[in-house]
């Protein structure tokens, strides 16, 4: 989803989950996915974890579309679900920036609230004439604990 922020006259963007590369997303036993109505009437699909110990996700996009100059954040926009269980585990969260930079760190999804959206910050970049490129990132967790009730929008 595209769009101009009027009040900054800035581009802006949101991938949705069908963009991104999930493990196991194809497995309707470990994910599922619902539709949901955004803003504007947009339909859109987001994804359920029903049950993995073995979470992933990865997606990547391009920067020539940003506003040049412009301080960017890079998010995953969640929520959990009520039945949600499985993360005490801290997440790691990595981000490669169009120059080969990297950021990683990790961060616990047990704050993330129940049924509100919640964008999870994944990393910040500045738009500028020598970054223009592809901009990655990866969630994952590989402990043994199963882990269940997050939605990715």
């Amino acid at each position: 989803k595209y769009w101009v922020d009027k009040s900054l006259n800035k581009n802006c963007f949101l991938l949705f989950a069908r963009e991104f590369e999930i493990a196991w997303g194809r497995e309707p036993r470990y994910w599922e996915w619902k539709p949901l109505k955004e803003s504007g009437n947009v339909d859109v699909e987001v994804a359920e974890l029903r049950g993995v110990s073995w979470l992933e996700i990865s997606g990547k996009f391009r920067t020539i579309i940003l506003s040049p100059n412009t301080r960017y954040e890079v998010s995953l926009v969640a929520l959990m679900t009520e039945s949600s269980q499985g993360w005490g585990a801290p997440v790691n969260i990595d981000i490669t920036f169009p120059d080969k930079m990297s950021s990683g760190r990790s961060e616990s999804f047990q704050h993330i609230p129940q049924e509100k959206w919640t964008n999870i910050l994944m990393g910040e970049f500045t738009t500028l004439s020598e970054n223009i490129g592809e901009i990655a990132f990866h969630i994952y967790e590989h402990s043994p604990n199963c882990k269940q009730g997050l939605v990715v929008k």
